[in-house]
């Protein structure tokens, strides 16, 4: 009798052992919400992030956004009467995590959580000012536009919005 009751007791804690044991339930990204570096060139623009003005609205600033939601951050610089106004904003789209290399109640709790998915660290936007039509006088000799690189993923991107190669505008 004795022994069915060690037996007994010996498989009623696995269970316990089980949920209540050392584990990681997020194993890949953030659970809580993620610092995004908002800088600007030049500095000083008002920043809000889907529509909300942010609360230390003056680059550069660091915005805590939960990276499983996807967000446009627009920067301002100027009054929008004057003439050194300057509006861009981008889209940050949320990614999944890589290297998924387990699956379960780890993946589930990822999941559920929010640690399955990861923004971008830092958006960098240039408000200097746009260059001039390509019919101007002080467009380059050769008729090819200078292209400058997209903020994100640095492939030449012109005066095309939103970037052929990576989607941001």
């Amino acid at each position: 009798m004795r022994a069915r009751l060690s037996r007994l007791s010996a498989l009623a804690c696995v269970p316990a052992l089980l949920l209540g044991g050392p584990g990681c339930g997020i194993i890949l990204g953030y659970g809580t919400p993620q610092p995004v570096k908002v800088v600007t060139n030049p500095e000083g623009a008002k920043v809000s992030y889907n529509g909300i003005p942010f609360d230390e609205s003056v680059t550069p600033c660091v915005l805590h956004l939960h990276p499983s939601k996807e967000y446009t951050i627009q920067a301002v610089l100027g009054e929008q009467k004057g003439q050194g106004y300057v509006k861009k904003q981008i889209r940050i789209p949320v990614a999944v995590m890589d290297g998924v290399f387990t699956l379960g109640i780890g993946l589930l709790i990822d999941y559920l959580s929010g640690s399955l998915y990861s923004l971008t660290p830092s958006v960098v936007l240039n408000l200097g000012k746009s260059p001039p039509p390509s019919g101007s006088s002080a467009s380059s000799g050769s008729g090819q536009k200078d292209l400058a690189p997209c903020p994100i993923c640095g492939e030449p991107r012109g005066d095309e919005t939103p970037c052929p190669y990576c989607g941001m505008d």
